[in-house]
């Protein structure tokens, strides 16, 4: 097993769990401030907040599939799209839930600061310096929008729940618009080129009958790239609700792919890991298995 395959199997094994221990514990305090009088609603909230950072690990789509791993900063190809190379290869792949070798065993880890949500603990971080967390919050959503301090990139996550199914495609769409708005585009259609288009859906484990449903897309606007994928995923028959998980990356697109490196994978990574296998206790980059220092960060 290389370095970068540590990931898939912690998530295999936190959905398993969390899924779980959530239910179990959480419906014994349904006065718990986070469940807000409706502990199932919530509950299955949480759940698919941990959910979403494994699901991309399991994404089965027609047509599409290979497991590959690409080199980071070189001319690697991606294993999903040919249209990309480099960094922007691997972050289709990873976003996409391919089988990633980083250096050191993990992406960059950032420095600029702390976040972490009131209301979603999961949703914790650090991020680069010289970006801004602008946190999304209300009753049915819990997010955090990072944007860096000259309004030319930024990195989006957001779990919200809605009545009924909807369309994945739709959301996605709504998602472009806002980014679009968010650089002031206000050309064309044809001035949008799809790079890469993955869609498809995924039981997130054997035997549960819950299966989300995935669209995900790199597009480049003038000047401009962006990766935006969604994902519905149905509660259980009755609940009448989805869980809906809203992802959106973007940077000029001369420097998209470094981006991509160090600073949306580089946060995402952090949510993905979560036990001695994928420490890094001294942040210095280097997973503690392939640290002759671990807790030295001066030291490799």
């Amino acid at each position: 097993m290389g370095p970068g395959q540590a990931p898939i199997i912690l998530r295999t094994r936190l959905f398993v769990s969390f899924f779980f221990r959530t239910l179990r514990v959480r419906r014994y305090h349904p006065m718990n401030e986070f469940l807000r009088g409706d502990w199932v609603m919530n509950a299955m909230m949480r759940w698919t907040g941990r959910l979403a950072v494994m699901v991309l690990a399991t994404l089965t789509v027609s047509g599409c599939g290979g497991t590959g791993q690409i080199p980071i900063g070189g001319v690697g190809l991606s294993v999903l799209c040919p249209n990309v190379t480099g960094n922007e290869a691997l972050a289709w792949d990873y976003y996409n839930g391919q089988v990633i070798s980083f250096p050191n065993g993990r992406p960059p880890v950032p420095t600029g600061g702390v976040y972490g949500h009131p209301d979603f603990p999961l949703l914790g971080f650090t991020y680069p310096a010289n970006w801004t967390p602008l946190e999304v919050r209300d009753a049915a959503t819990q997010g955090v929008t990072v944007v860096r301090n000259d309004n030319q990139a930024l990195w989006r996550l957001v779990f919200t729940t809605v009545p009924g199914v909807p369309d994945v495609r739709q959301i996605r769409d709504t998602e472009i618009q806002q980014v679009l708005n968010f650089y002031g585009f206000n050309g064309t259609a044809d001035q949008i080129a799809t790079v890469c288009l993955r869609e498809g859906t995924a039981e997130q484990a054997p035997g549960t009958g819950i299966v989300t449903t995935a669209s995900n897309i790199m597009l480049r606007s003038p000047g401009h790239t962006m990766i935006v994928a969604i994902q519905v995923t149905p509660f259980p028959a009755g609940l009448g609700r989805s869980s809906v998980t809203i992802r959106a990356m973007a940077a000029p697109t001369q420097e998209f792919g470094n981006r991509a490196f160090d600073s949306f994978i580089a946060i995402d990574w952090q949510m993905l890991v979560g036990d001695d296998v994928s420490s890094d206790r001294d942040l210095d980059g280097w997973l503690d298995q392939f640290d002759r220092a671990p807790d030295d960060p001066r030291v490799h």
